[in-house]
């Protein structure tokens, strides 16, 4: 069964700079999903570059356009970053 990694109460949050306005959504979990998918299959290498390139070719398959700013649509960029840091998440023991 997969843990739950839960803060101690007096934990701060960490901004480590990958914050921002996202506008979520159906389709941005899709590609997500995909993303993740295509990783652990190794269909998709793991590089930043990679997905984002492989994030704009999702988004462009939904017929959506790929923006820069993740608060006003599908950024190709920021659901990397978010891909990216997921798998980068430690796992937790078996």
């Amino acid at each position: 069964m997969p843990g739950i990694i839960v803060p101690e109460e007096d934990d701060e949050p960490v901004d480590d700079g990958t914050s921002a306005d996202v506008q979520g959504g159906r389709e941005r979990g899709q590609i997500i999903h995909k993303l993740l998918e295509e990783v652990l299959t190794r269909e998709t290498e793991d590089g930043l570059s990679v997905l984002a390139e492989r994030a704009g070719v999702l988004i462009g398959a939904l017929g959506q356009s790929n923006v820069e700013d993740p608060a006003k649509g599908l950024s190709s960029a920021e659901i990397a970053g978010c891909v990216a840091r997921t798998l980068a998440l430690p796992r937790s023991p078996p």
